[in-house]
């Protein structure tokens, strides 16, 4: 009864927050966190005018990662994905962004909480939905403000149109509304490229979503190493776990956790083809995981989960102390 217990303690939510906290500026003030990285579009220009330090990137990244935690709990319990309430899906977010990724003042990967988050949520909405229009097309803008800042986002497009599809709510209207939806963000991405007399960069941004580029495993330091091989091992059993089990559940839940494969799934194929910091394909990851292992250590109490989840979070901590003061 170990993990149920602290799955259903109101204290966890605090101390998690406390951790994060002890975690993040342990980082700040030992150097183990990067320089702000930096994009030259609107989203970058308007944070740089309400963050006048690195220490307000810091905060402002932080508090980002805490929100998207909890909306997370959130949609585990408003969809129902979880056999109880549960606070697993916040605890294990948290603990998977604090320890896993090198922490920047304010990196990509945190604007992808912001809109890939919320398009989850319309898309789970939309389960059975005749008039699925007007979810798909508030998808579209969420994907399409994503592009701002990660081109290679728009290929969650048709992942997002198969996820319509797996809800049972794809119809010609609410495929056309998500594509218009997307486009609609382009006019206004359009408008303030061609004020600042930059319309070629405009074009030219796209080229980056065919640029292939396999990721040097040779240039991965220990600790990244480490924290990508667990995750994959948590990926794969938690994946399997569901793919055996989720008949059990009720057929909404499992049309949902399908879709969490199926991004897990793609953050992974995405992830192989990065050539840069990977923090946009470690969200899409870390988002789909942290509710695919809630479910897992939500199942059968057995010790071997008990187990796995002391190892899970002890594996996670040993890769953040080799971050800060090893690598």
């Amino acid at each position: 009864m170990y993990v149920y217990n602290i799955s259903r303690s109101n204290n966890i939510v605090p101390i998690t927050i406390l951790c994060s906290l002890i975690l993040g500026l342990l980082s700040y003030f030992t150097g183990g966190i990067e320089q702000p990285e930096t994009w030259n579009n609107a989203l970058w220009n308007i944070g740089s005018f309400f963050a006048k330090s690195n220490f307000m990137f810091f905060g402002i990244n932080t508090l980002i990662l805490l929100i998207s935690g909890w909306i997370l709990y959130k949609i585990s319990e408003y969809f129902t994905l979880s056999q109880h309430r549960s606070y697993l899906p916040f605890l294990f977010f948290i603990l998977f962004e604090f320890t896993s990724t090198p922490l920047t003042y304010i990196s990509k990967g945190s604007f992808v909480f912001l809109f890939v988050i919320p398009a989850l949520i319309t898309l789970f909405q939309s389960f059975q939905e005749r008039n699925s229009s007007n979810f798909a097309f508030l998808t579209g803008m969420f994907l399409g403000l994503l592009s701002f800042i990660w081109i290679k986002g728009l290929i969650l497009v048709p992942i997002f149109i198969i996820g319509y599809g797996i809800m049972r709510s794809l119809t010609f209207r609410s495929f056309l509304a998500l594509i218009l939806g997307t486009l609609s963000i382009f006019w206004i991405e359009f408008v303030y490229f061609f004020f600042n007399d930059e319309s070629l960069k405009f074009i030219s941004q796209f080229k980056d979503i065919f640029h292939i580029s396999i990721i040097d495993i040779n240039s991965l330091s220990v600790p990244t190493l480490i924290m990508l091989s667990v995750t994959l091992f948590f990926s794969i059993i938690t994946g399997g776990n569901l793919f055996f089990s989720s008949y059990l559940e009720k057929i909404k839940t499992q049309m949902c956790y399908k879709f969490l494969l199926l991004l897990n799934f793609f953050g992974w194929a995405s992830l192989i083809f990065s050539n840069g910091r990977m923090s946009c394909e470690l969200s899409l990851i870390f988002i789909s995981l942290a509710m695919m292992t809630s479910n897992f250590f939500q199942g059968n109490e057995r010790k071997y989960k008990n187990v796995l989840f002391i190892l899970m979070i002890a594996t996670y901590l040993f890769v953040y102390v080799m971050r800060v003061w090893i690598d």
